[in-house]
């Protein structure tokens, strides 16, 4: 009795020291090397997988066996992809029957160079976004972490999940815009790619996003997100870059901002953006522009260059339409005047309302013989194609001296045309 107590304390303590060895330190083999060399070729079986010795490491609390080998390699076609590490499990039960089989993978990259891996890539399949990524992208690196599950039929299940991040890489596109120091995270799954905490240079202007979305939805790529910037000084060159697109009639000189902006736009298969959507909420400490408003017979002394400072506005395009609100100061003449405004283009209509008080500036009106250095002038109105003016309603209020003018029609000249609107 005694001699089957000890024999069964002495089993009891082998497994024990086993199962703590096993599950700490883990053996290794070259016995699983078979197993997960055909599943990362169901991937493509022109793949050749080289592997080192696997290392066994048990799970006692969930009866499992933790498969794990690093340092390998993938190749194909002369190109190489460093693998930092490949891990999977197998149940106990299935480990001891010896009818085990491989139901996942867990894949670990090295750092890669993202030119090498896109070429690797096409070498699987050649797509027009991979040749395109690979032409726009001069540098950068990638660590990826890979979550691949396998079906019954060991075919690759469609709730794959790659995810890692992206370091110091630079691209170009169009010959106008140059990206670099692209630093950020990313999450993707099928049809879906999620970019956070993403930091940019685009045309040497420092910028900044919390997060980008984007997801393939049939043959369109939509794209969404914000981009954010503190203190951003644009110079004349990405002024006509980045700005003069959206607002071709007005000539910059100058901008220095600060910005939240949130986007939403399409691009088709083409690479051809089908819709594009742009909220920001912008705050101007200095904006100028040249001078083309005709208005020396209102504003004698009227610089050439109009300056901006201290404003706060609000801008929103929508399918081609634009629609810009804000206040602030501005320099038209000798001194500051205050500016409020509300402006909006759709098709070829493009409609006004603001108001100005004018501080210490002459303003005149030849015609009605009025002469001010005071006032508040406010007025509304639309411009068309012909770049008529209608004016619904044109006020200056100044201390006991008040005029108003209801639906006139100017021309580019500003000479009356008519009454009532177009």
């Amino acid at each position: 009795m005694k001699v089957i107590f000890k024999v069964t304390l002495i089993s009891v303590f082998l497994i024990g020291i086993s199962i703590i060895y096993l599950s700490t330190f883990g053996v290794e083999t070259d016995k699983f090397n078979n197993q997960i060399s055909k599943k990362i070729l169901q991937i493509d079986k022109k793949l050749e997988v080289e592997l080192r010795k696997i290392k066994l490491v048990l799970d006692p609390f969930s009866l499992k066996i933790n498969i794990k080998t690093v340092g390998s390699k993938l190749k194909k076609k002369n190109k190489i992809i460093e693998i930092e590490n490949i891990i999977t499990q197998i149940s106990l039960k299935s480990l001891i029957s010896n009818e085990f089989s491989i139901e996942n993978l867990q894949i670990s990259t090295k750092s890669l160079e993202i030119k090498n891996l896109i070429s690797f890539l096409r070498s699987f399949q050649n797509t027009p976004e991979l040749f395109v990524l690979e032409k726009i992208i001069s540098k950068g690196y990638l660590i990826a972490d890979i979550e691949l599950e396998f079906n019954s039929n060991g075919k690759i299940k469609d709730n794959y999940k790659i995810n890692g991040l992206i370091k110091d890489t630079k691209l170009s596109f169009l010959n106008r815009y140059d990206i670099q120091n692209l630093d950020f995270i990313f999450d993707f799954q099928e049809n879906y790619l999620s970019i956070s905490d993403v930091t940019f240079s685009l045309n040497n202007l420092k910028l900044l996003s919390e997060k980008i979305l984007i997801k393939k939805i049939n043959d369109q790529f939509s794209i969404g997100g914000n981009i954010n910037n503190k203190n951003l000084d644009i110079d004349k060159k990405n002024l006509d870059l980045l700005i003069k697109p959206l607002l071709p009639k007005i000539n910059f000189e100058k901008l220095k901002l600060s910005s939240n902006n949130n986007f939403l736009l399409k691009i088709n298969k083409k690479f051809e953006v089908d819709d594009f959507t742009l909220e920001s909420k912008i705050s101007i400490d200095e904006f100028s522009i040249i001078n083309t408003l005709n208005l020396k017979n209102f504003l004698p002394n009227i610089k050439e260059n109009l300056k901006f400072s201290d404003h706060e506005l609000s801008i929103k395009y929508i399918k081609e339409s634009l629609y810009i609100e804000g206040n602030g100061d501005v320099i038209l003449q000798d001194n500051n005047d205050s500016l409020t405004y509300s402006f909006s283009k759709k098709d070829n209509i493009f409609n006004f309302k603001t108001s100005i008080r004018i501080n210490d500036n002459p303003f005149k009106i030849d015609f009605l013989n009025f002469k001010k250095n005071k006032a508040l002038i406010e007025l509304e109105g639309s411009k068309n194609e012909k770049k008529e003016i209608y004016l619904k309603f044109f006020s200056i209020n100044e201390k006991k001296d008040k005029i108003r003018i209801n639906n006139l029609t100017l021309n580019k000249k500003f000479e009356i045309i008519k009454s009532g609107g177009f």
